[in-house]
């Protein structure tokens, strides 16, 4: 049979039994408990004791409010060697023997006793000594010679920020001179003589010596139309208008391109001042052979043909061949120097460039362009307005 117990509180934190003033069985009854808890008690008033010593010392030391650091060991620092460097060993010395050293002492000695017994000759009179830092010239062909070998010596030219670039050299200078259209004239080549081929049926060919296109069109030719078909640039001094081109019957075809710029046989072409200084005529680029014998049968054989690059939309880079024939011409009291172009793929226009039509150009040295001074737009509208 269990009897409850009452339970209190003391002052060191163990729960006591109270003394209850009922009947004295239950005095007989604790008495036994409160000698078995006693060690327990003591135990534990000790532990907390040292607990509460300890806690205080752990405070009160400064390093034991400090925040604990994670220290981590990292792998040893691998330091680089220096490249290795070959030494070649030392070369042992040659020690002369006894019997050479003493070869070489004699020798000397040898030499001192003839000059002193060979008889001195007849003093002459002898010119002034040089002095001694002077060069003596053994020969003068000679000296010439390592004259001529040697090589001037160039100072180094330093040039600083902030000081103005040196002017070119001479040459540099004339060259840029030359650039100019007039001193061009004066350096071109004689035009080639025009070669007897023998003419096509049908090819009625005008007999000239000036480049042109056709039968009729030159560079300095009068404007004679109307202004308002063409398109009026800078108060109306340059006009661009789109002018007919009479070829010969056996190769019209071939410049009848079916091009967006026009119809027909016909030419873009810029007039400066009412005459003619440019001219821009397309033709199928798979002719371009054909259109290079007619141009050669007309003014013989081309004065330079180049490869040039073209780069088509969404394609690889293309070879476009470029002949060229170029006269000097009198045009109002000066020479120019005409130029007739033939290209094999039309690159002038801006963009990329035209991969169905080639090119034939003729324009002077003195001769502004015409694209991109007026669009293919403007050109397809006036186009539009005229028809």
């Amino acid at each position: 049979m269990l009897i409850p117990v009452p339970l209190c509180a003391g002052s060191d934190g163990i729960e006591q039994v109270a003394p209850s003033a009922g009947s004295g069985g239950e005095q007989d009854v604790l008495s036994p408990l409160h000698k078995a808890l006693a060690p327990a008690k003591k135990f534990l008033s000790e532990e907390a004791h040292s607990l509460k010593g300890w806690i205080r010392k752990t405070l009160s030391a400064p390093s034991g409010r400090t925040t604990p650091r994670v220290m981590i060991e990292l792998p040893p620092r691998v330091v680089k060697e220096p490249p290795a460097t070959l030494v070649a060993p030392e070369q042992p010395q040659e020690i002369p023997a006894q019997g050479d050293a003493t070869d070489q002492v004699t020798q000397p000695l040898a030499a001192q006793t003839e000059r002193s017994e060979t008889p001195a000759p007849e003093e002459q009179p002898t010119a002034p000594a040089a002095p001694a830092d002077a060069p003596v010239i053994t020969a003068p062909a000679a000296a010439l010679e390592d004259v001529a070998k040697q090589q001037p010596v160039r100072a180094p030219r330093i040039f600083q920020p902030g000081k103005p670039k040196p002017a070119p050299p001479v040459a540099v200078l004339e060259t840029a001179k030359l650039e100019s259209p007039k001193a061009l004239v004066a350096i071109l080549p004689p035009p080639p003589p025009v070669v007897a081929a023998p003419v096509r049926e049908n090819a009625a060919l005008v007999v000239s010596d000036r480049l042109m296109l056709g039968q009729s069109m030159m560079l300095g030719s009068v404007f004679d139309g109307d202004d308002k078909n063409c398109i009026n640039k800078q108060n109306d001094s340059v006009l661009f208008c789109i002018d007919p081109v009479i070829w010969p019957e056996d190769i019209r075809e071939l410049f009848d391109s079916g091009a967006k710029l026009y119809r027909g046989m016909q030419a873009v072409v810029r007039y400066d001042g009412k005459k003619l200084r440019h001219a821009h005529v397309l033709f199928s680029a798979t002719r371009l052979q054909d259109v290079v014998a007619y141009f050669e049968t007309r003014f013989g054989p081309p004065l330079e043909t180049l490869q040039r690059i073209v780069t088509p939309f969404q394609g690889r880079p293309k070879n476009n061949p470029t002949v060229i024939w170029r006269k000097n011409e009198t045009m109002d009291g000066e020479q120019v120097a005409v130029t007739l172009e033939v290209r094999g793929f039309d690159d002038t226009r801006g963009g990329f460039p035209d991969m169905t039509h080639g090119l034939v150009r003729l324009y002077g040295s003195d001769s502004l362009p015409i694209f991109p001074r007026v669009s293919v737009t403007e050109i397809l509208l006036l186009k539009h307005a005229l028809n």
